[in-house]
């Protein structure tokens, strides 16, 4: 499978939206909340890693396209 910079754009949004959103829950007062959101938290940094190496992969100066560290800041 195959994504283009602006699919990869926005799955790497979706995923720093998540992380903020797991950060917020593990600070949670409920235990169970923390301890899951704490789990699933590992799994969505390494997918996180994953998608910056592949768009850092595929970009490249000139494709019309910010580099990675201006996409997760948009």
């Amino acid at each position: 499978m195959k994504f283009t910079l602006s699919e990869l754009s926005t799955l790497i949004r979706l995923v720093e939206k998540e992380e903020t959103e797991l950060h917020r829950q593990i600070d949670s007062d409920d235990e169970d909340i923390s301890d899951s959101a704490a789990d699933l938290s590992i799994h969505v940094g390494k997918i996180a890693g994953k998608l910056k190496d592949f768009y850092e992969s595929e970009w490249s100066e000139g494709s019309n396209h910010p580099p990675y560290d201006e996409v997760i800041k948009l």
